[in-house]
């Protein structure tokens, strides 16, 4: 397997415009163009064809915002967004041997595309003891996928989502707050005309699928000190008509397990997380961070894919004058908890993705506009991986970056 080339290209023209009139103070517009481009080749052992694949995505984006506000009490935005993806994907089967080309139907339909257009304010109003931020975004899609072996397909799916924090300020340095958020995703063109070999599966289109929707629910609670700082909170997200990879029992296409997209109904994810830092000294401050997550697939009765395991960061770090040391331990639990797609998944070990610990030392100068930071990483040379990636992380490292600012 060989991805060649890998291409991202962007470019934007953006004009931020101050205004000041009225509540009206000030307006934003940007306009972009971006370009991807992938190419892939591979070849099973002992056979003699060789496929070429390569897929380009051209997009085209739009958006316009207003900022207002009003006295002391009222701040707000508005604006909208368009955004156009359009869909090159080709593949070819060589014969090593006769070396005669096979064109066929690449990963994607050829020439499809996926227009998104959204509206959307937030408000928030700032009280003597009370901060409240509502908003909202109606966001609409036109997708239209073109399959000459399964036929063409426009969906449309729209959705009207919104928000809502309120937080209560309980003296000058710590507050507690509570929000609940609404979410829409529609399915995407991967999501709905992947044909072919991706990763360890052979995957098959599904143009019924439905968008997937949530509800998140938090609490917590924020302290700034001055030398103290932190904050803690739980949540938990509503999962509706999540997209999932589905094997198709017994079933096999080209030597790989078979699988297809569906909307798997009902699942949530919740947690806590926290991070604090406490400064002891004007030179010296020590940070630590832990997160936990678990997610449930309901409607399947198993855990939600690739959920990651406790991970926690506690760190060291002193700056004097122009030039800082961190000390920096990383460290992540073992994940055995899997879906059967992580089971299947040959980016997870047999058994679920083992807990790690790994030391940084970070350090740096400035001089003049210049500026070094020499970095050890990885420091005891840890075997290790985040849960589902598929790549083990670094061994031992020493990377030295220079920097000028003029």
């Amino acid at each position: 397997n060989r991805t060649d080339p890998q291409k991202r290209r962007l470019a934007y023209v953006r004009l931020n415009k101050q205004i000041n009139s009225g509540f009206i103070k000030s307006a934003v517009v940007t306009a972009s163009v971006q370009n991807t481009i992938e190419g892939r080749e591979s070849r099973k052992n002992g056979s003699d064809i060789l496929r070429k694949e390569k897929d380009e995505v051209r997009t085209l984006g739009f958006s316009a915002e207003a900022i207002f506000s009003g006295e002391k009490i009222w701040s707000g935005t508005a604006g909208i967004d368009v955004y156009n993806d359009f869909i090159h994907s080709s593949r070819t089967d060589l014969d090593l041997v006769s070396d005669i080309e096979t064109v066929k139907r690449g990963l994607y339909p050829e020439g499809s595309s996926m227009t998104s257009m959204a509206f959307f304010t937030i408000h928030s109003f700032d009280l003597q003891r009370w901060n409240i931020t509502a908003g909202g975004r109606y966001n609409f899609f036109s997708i239209k996928v073109k399959d000459n072996e399964l036929g063409n397909v426009r969906l449309t799916p729209a959705a009207l989502v919104g928000n809502l924090a309120v937080m209560r300020k309980l003296d000058s340095k710590s507050n507690l707050f509570i929000s609940v958020n609404s979410g829409f995703r529609a399915p995407n063109i991967d999501d709905l005309g992947t044909l072919g070999i991706v990763d360890f599966r052979y995957e098959i289109p599904n143009y019924s699928l439905r968008p997937e929707s949530s509800i998140q629910y938090q609490a917590g609670y924020k302290f700034l000190g001055s030398k103290l700082r932190g904050d803690f909170f739980i949540y938990r997200n509503e999962l509706y008509n999540l997209i999932t990879r589905i094997r198709i029992e017994d079933q096999t296409l080209e030597g790989y397990p078979l699988y297809i997209k569906e909307n798997s109904e009902r699942a949530y994810i919740q947690g806590v997380e926290t991070a604090w830092d406490y400064r002891l000294t004007t030179a010296a401050t020590v940070y630590g961070s832990l997160a936990y997550a678990y997610g449930q697939n309901i409607s399947k009765n198993e855990p939600v894919r690739r959920i990651p395991p406790l991970f926690g960061r506690l760190a060291a770090e002193y700056r004097k004058d122009k030039w800082f040391l961190c000390l920096e331990w990383l460290a992540a639990g073992k994940q055995t908890r899997l879906a059967q797609g992580d089971k299947d998944d040959n980016r997870i070990p047999e058994g679920g993705t083992p807990g790690w610990n790994v030391v940084n030392i970070n350090s740096g100068i400035t001089w003049g506009f210049i500026s070094f930071d020499l970095s050890l990483q990885n420091m005891f040379n840890a075997d290790y991986r985040y849960h589902g990636s598929g790549i083990n992380s670094y061994g031992r490292s020493l990377f030295l970056t220079v920097s000028a600012n003029f």
